[in-house]
């Protein structure tokens, strides 16, 4: 149940309508909540798979926007234990993706630990476009390299 505490911040995404954002805390049917550190500890990074085409203007741009946002109302990011995973379940056919590091710390309430799709696992979501300050490094992964994570325990950045 959600606590009385007045809202800071209250969006409603494209997507899901009923979704109401609460001070970095998101509410949603399945009841799962969490504050950013609060039931997964996420550490100073998280971890953004995109095409290359989508960031040929990243060096141009003050913001990221990935197609997610326009689509689904928030940015896909994963923790460096579960990039494995997502390359295995979303990736595993690539052949050429980049892979983006996020400082959390500059994602403010944008950022929020969900689990859209049912299950306990929550997976850092960003509902806004990500400032390219908070973007502190980005990698091209070959197919080798994404074969290599996804078989991995956790992404250790080198």
């Amino acid at each position: 149940m959600p606590s009385a505490e007045a809202p800071q911040v209250s969006r409603t995404g494209p997507s899901n309508p009923h979704k109401q954002l609460w001070r970095g805390v998101r509410y949603h049917a399945a009841g799962h909540r969490a504050t950013v550190n609060q039931r997964m500890s996420i550490g100073t990074h998280i971890y953004h798979l995109a095409q290359p085409e989508d960031i040929r203007h990243l060096d141009d741009s003050e913001a990221y926007q990935a197609p997610s946002l326009a689509t689904e109302g928030f940015i896909h990011c994963a923790s460096a234990a579960q990039l494995p995973g997502v390359i295995q379940r979303y990736y595993a056919n690539a052949h050429r993706l980049v892979l983006l590091t996020i400082d959390t710390a500059q994602l403010g309430n944008t950022l929020v630990m969900e689990n859209t799709v049912g299950g306990e696992e929550l997976f850092p979501h960003v509902y806004e476009a990500i400032a390219t300050a908070a973007i502190v490094d980005r990698r091209k992964l070959e197919i080798t390299a994404l074969q290599s994570i996804a078989q991995s325990q956790e992404y250790l950045p080198t």
